[in-house]
């Protein structure tokens, strides 16, 4: 099941002629009109048909218009792709085929579809370049994916640093992470992204308002730098602004935003290191 979180409004970004059409200004994420937060979900059935349901005033749902604004039971995606795996935070969805081929739908007024354009689709959109992937994640307003080569490419927003390329110039269409690390998976928050190496080194990038890039200061980071603490971590998860991992061990630790417990170490103070999560009461 796929669970989806809102796109974020904000200020401004800088104008990169190399990333955006000429005349275009980039900007932080803006939600559609009339929208507040996301109110869809998606699904993959054991056949890897896709299903989704709920609001659909930007083509969230894939079904190829938007005459209906909601569905209140599962549609199929239009198209007939088969995608083992589905992923989107904000108001667009993206996946990829048994053959690696990656496919978004939804809002796009950032790029965070992938095709080189800032057109919405309500349906099923090649992502630009013929890489093959092996997992896809999508942001508030951003997408990354790791190829088969374990090279991570990402798209979309990049105000904050979240697509890791050492700008913050939004991009159109897939590019390469710098720092030429291995990866075993990539999470998309918010506006932040974290990522694991085969080596079980951990490390994110992009916004670090809370401290949801564990680094022990609130300093943005354009390309991937490596988590603070000495947990090393099998696992990690970016949320919209905190970010938890698991060790080997199943132990869990968080930090970031913690203004509603969900650091779950028994406060509400932010964290900017990680922090361990408190047993059951």
């Amino acid at each position: 099941m796929l669970g989806l979180e809102p796109e974020r409004p904000g200020g401004r970004q800088h104008h990169d002629p190399s990333a955006l059409p000429a005349g275009a200004r980039r900007r932080r994420p803006e939600l559609p009109p009339g929208a507040r937060r996301s109110q869809h979900s998606c699904a993959v059935t054991s056949g890897n048909v896709i299903y989704c349901w709920g609001a659909n005033n930007v083509g969230q749902l894939g079904i190829g218009s938007t005459t209906i604004k909601r569905r209140v039971y599962p549609v199929k995606v239009a198209g007939g792709l088969l995608l083992p795996q589905i992923s989107g935070r904000g108001n667009h969805v993206c996946g990829f085929t048994g053959a690696g081929k990656a496919w978004c739908w939804g809002y796009n007024a950032n790029g965070q579809l992938g095709d080189g354009s800032t057109a919405t689709s309500t349906s099923p959109r090649a992502v630009a370049g013929n890489r093959v992937y092996r997992n896809i994640n999508g942001g508030g307003a951003h997408t990354c994916a790791v190829t088969t080569g374990d090279k991570i490419f990402c798209w979309g927003n990049n105000a904050d640093g979240q697509l890791g390329d050492g700008t913050t110039s939004q991009r159109l269409t897939p590019t390469h992470v710098a720092g030429g690390l291995a990866l075993s998976g990539v999470s998309t928050g918010g506006d932040h992204t974290c990522a694991l190496t085969l080596a079980n080194a951990n490390y994110c990038w992009g916004r670090n308002t809370w401290g949801q890039l564990g680094l022990g200061s609130s300093d943005n980071k354009s390309s991937p730098t490596k988590v603070g603490g000495r947990v090393v971590f099998a696992g990690i998860t970016a949320g919209p602004r905190h970010t938890c991992g698991v060790t080997s061990a199943n132990a869990a630790y968080c930090w970031g935003l913690n203004s509603s417990g969900q650091g779950g170490d028994g406060s509400t103070a932010d964290h900017f290191l990680p922090v361990a999560v408190a047993g059951p009461s």
